[in-house]
């Protein structure tokens, strides 16, 4: 009975103190088991803002980077990079991948996400996610995010997260950073930009570790 009390007390302590049987960020205390709930849900929190951190800090630390320094096996697939440097990133073996499993078409990507959007303006409603840009026709997606379509044609990804994406320039063939603005200059300016959402492996994989 003491050890539970003392259990207690340090849930208490961590959600920041009580006043009048409530805690500092609403919890009823009076219910143990909204403590050790609301405790579980700020490590669970924590964990992912920890893993959030952890991947952008990577993202920045392959900036400039050439793909042979990314793929263990160091295959390059000349002007169609792109995809290749977001898979190995993210852990990704969809569809056609390279000897070590990383998949290199953007096709492969774009339906691998659990929901896709089109962006017509704005910021990515989700942080981080992959962007698709692609030639006006070339690429679509229903208003309920699961139904798309990618056909033939000049297509690019990219990984946003704040602000900011991390692709592979199949140009200067480098890892670089671009804005969404820049983002859709791609191909002269007549795109489409899309949105696709990370799938669980992704997010649990070793990228956010």
């Amino acid at each position: 009975m003491k050890r539970f009390a003392i259990a207690l007390l340090s849930v208490a302590a961590v959600l920041g103190g009580t006043r009048g049987g409530v805690a500092a960020d609403g919890v009823d205390v009076t219910d143990a088991n909204a403590w050790f709930r609301e405790l579980g849900r700020q490590a669970r929190q924590t964990q992912e803002d920890n893993g959030l951190i952890r991947f952008g800090r990577r993202l920045d630390q392959l900036e400039f980077q050439r793909i042979s320094q990314i793929c263990p096996t160091g295959t390059s697939y000349p002007g169609n990079n792109c995809a290749h440097f977001v898979s190995h990133v993210l852990h990704s073996g969809h569809g056609e991948t390279c000897p070590s499993g990383a998949s290199v078409s953007v096709h492969d990507l774009f339906v691998a996400c659990p929901q896709v959007w089109k962006l017509n303006g704005g910021t990515p409603p989700e942080n981080p996610c992959l962007i698709f840009v692609a030639e006006q026709g070339v690429a679509g997606a229903a208003s309920n995010g699961t139904d798309r379509v990618m056909g033939p044609g000049r297509r690019h990804i990219g990984i946003y997260m704040d602000g900011k994406i991390w692709h592979y320039s199949n140009t200067r063939h480098q890892v670089e950073q671009a804005t969404v603005a820049q983002f859709r200059r791609f191909y002269g300016g007549n795109v489409d930009l899309f949105c696709g959402q990370l799938t669980t492996n992704w997010r649990q994989g070793p990228a956010f570790r």
